[in-house]
């Protein structure tokens, strides 16, 4: 799978990142749908937006879920740097660069899920693509 477009909406780059956690690392993959549970989550960074799903499995769609577990608000450079490290989720809360909104168990289920997302992609070299091909896109 390449992820060499800029050009690709923020819906299909999630799409495509999870798809490829699952080929590359299901036990990783498996470990984020744990901790995530049964989860809707709507996500803007910077003027985009989409919604993502966990239940049996994990749905992305283009539009924010009408009615979300946890609100995320971000924009492309925090989530570039948390994928290569560069700054922890306490960090990107603390700076602003990052906001979460929900209940305190729907955003602990959803910073569990992030965390292994994020811990089983960073040394992926399809995920290491991604982030590029994430922070090449202007918002």
């Amino acid at each position: 799978m390449s992820l060499n477009s800029s050009a690709e909406p923020l819906h299909y780059l999630i799409q495509r990142s999870l798809a490829l956690l699952r080929r590359d690392n299901p036990g990783g993959y498996d470990e984020m749908m744990r901790a995530a549970g049964t989860l809707a989550v709507s996500i803007r960074v910077g003027s985009e937006t989409c919604g993502v799903e966990f239940a049996d499995r994990v749905s992305v769609s283009e539009r924010e879920v009408e009615h979300p577990d946890v609100e995320i608000k971000t924009d492309r450079p925090a989530v570039a740097a948390v994928m290569a490290g560069e700054m922890s989720l306490p960090d990107a809360l603390d700076t602003d660069h990052l906001r979460v909104r929900g209940s305190m168990d729907a955003v602990v289920r959803a910073h569990d899920g992030l965390l292994a997302f994020v811990a089983a992609a960073v040394h992926s070299p399809p995920q290491q693509q991604f982030e590029r091909s994430f922070s090449a896109r202007s918002t």
